[in-house]
């Protein structure tokens, strides 16, 4: 092959890894980190062979996020809050602190639900002339909006425990974190394929005004958060 055709070709793949990152860029970045993990469920007391103390059956843990949606972009965004994910959360746990890691675990959220209604509810929201304030927040460019998240999930923490002096009251719990890093995927597929209405993107042409509705590729509500030491506060 002659030269000049290698270097063209080069330059080519060059061009096209450049434009592949530019359009992989989103303008909304999403950080987060642990407020903290509290182990939740019904307690029931064990049977005097077991020296008779309350103890958790079938422990879930709430977990409090801190979350800071950054807008790194030239013009307002609209971003869903995660109140508008009610029930479409998702922790992914990884080992390693890379974008490129493979997850190692995952939980949904125990309201983790595609039902009817729930997708009825965020239909009639995004029908609203304006972004509804609660359901939505509108970034402008450089400027930080920060919440907070409470997510229930069966896995991905254990816990610890210590003993307490006094048998008629349970043992003090510990959240331990069984991997050191994590994600939050919130999702909400609303297309339905066989209407000609499309409430995702109708609301983004509709709201336009006010910013630009963060969106994915196939017009739906999808956000996923950078890596998140899965650290508890000191």
């Amino acid at each position: 092959m002659p030269r000049e055709r290698v270097y063209f070709l080069l330059i080519g793949l060059l061009l096209l890894l450049c434009v592949n990152s530019i359009a992989q860029r989103s303008d909304l970045v999403i950080t987060g980190s642990v407020i903290s993990v509290k182990p939740v469920g019904a307690v029931v007391r064990m049977p005097m062979i077991k020296n008779g103390r309350p103890v958790r059956e079938e422990a879930h843990f709430e977990v409090h996020l801190r979350m800071q949606y950054y807008n790194r972009g030239d013009a307002p965004l609209i971003v869903p809050t995660p109140r508008f994910f009610l029930r479409g959360k998702q922790l992914q746990f990884f080992d390693i602190p890379s974008s490129d890691s493979k997850t190692v675990a995952n939980s949904k959220d125990r309201n983790y639900s595609a039902g009817k209604d729930w997708i009825k509810s965020l239909s009639r929201i995004l029908e609203q002339p304006d972004p509804p304030i609660g359901y939505f927040a509108i970034i402008e460019p450089g400027s930080t909006f920060e919440t907070v998240d409470l997510i229930k999930v069966t896995s991905g923490f254990r816990i610890e425990t210590l003993s307490n002096a006094d048998k008629r009251v349970k043992d003090i719990e510990i959240a331990r974190p069984e991997h050191p890093y994590l994600t939050v995927r919130y999702s909400a597929y609303l297309k339905d394929k066989t209407a000609t209405s499309n409430n995702p993107t109708d609301a983004q042409l509709r709201w336009k005004r006010f910013g630009k509705l963060i969106l994915n590729a196939d017009g739906e509500f999808y956000l996923e958060t950078e890596i998140i030491i899965n650290k508890l506060p000191d």
